[in-house]
């Protein structure tokens, strides 16, 4: 069965991007800010059996579909409070936080707010929530056709990486 012989694999993944992490963390500025962030996450579909058919189950009631209601972010460094926690956190609010963290005013159109609960409290006092209406209407670059022979130009590009 998949399920035994790959059962390993999401472990070993969070063990490399651990290690990953620990030799970013080793070699960054203390003023720097770095944020480790999930998307929602998602259960396997056995978890699903019962949920929209016979009986449901409250054991799955922070799940939406095949999706957790809910991720991780952690954040260090910088403008960040060393044992902080946000208060009722929302996906929603990261846009506007690390708009904040990057110096940046922070839009009206955002939905979320800036997490300043997380900030060191001497780095929130020099660094005030700056508010604007707007960033302005978002371009998108026309990129017209693509020629003949591009396939063999990405796949160059590729292999001159590595």
């Amino acid at each position: 069965m998949d399920s035994a012989r790959l059962r390993d694999v999401i472990p070993a993944t969070y063990r490399e991007a651990d290690r990953l992490l620990a030799r970013v963390l080793a070699v960054m500025p203390a003023e720097t800010t770095i944020a480790v962030v999930s998307d929602h996450g998602a259960g396997a579909w056995r978890e699903r059996a019962g949920i929209f058919g016979r009986g449901g189950s409250a054991k799955f009631a922070t799940y939406s579909g095949n999706h957790r209601l809910f991720g991780i972010w952690i954040a260090a460094g910088g403008a960040v409070r060393r044992g902080g926690s946000p208060s009722d956190p929302s996906v929603y609010d990261l846009a506007p936080t690390v708009a904040h963290w990057l110096g940046l005013p922070v839009s009206a159109e955002f939905t979320g707010r800036v997490l300043e609960e997380t900030c060191e409290r001497e780095w929130a006092a020099s660094h005030p929530v700056r508010r604007t209406p707007t960033w302005g209407p978002r371009t998108i670059p026309e990129l017209g056709p693509v020629g003949e022979g591009a396939d063999d130009e990405y796949r160059a590009r590729l292999k001159a990486l590595g």
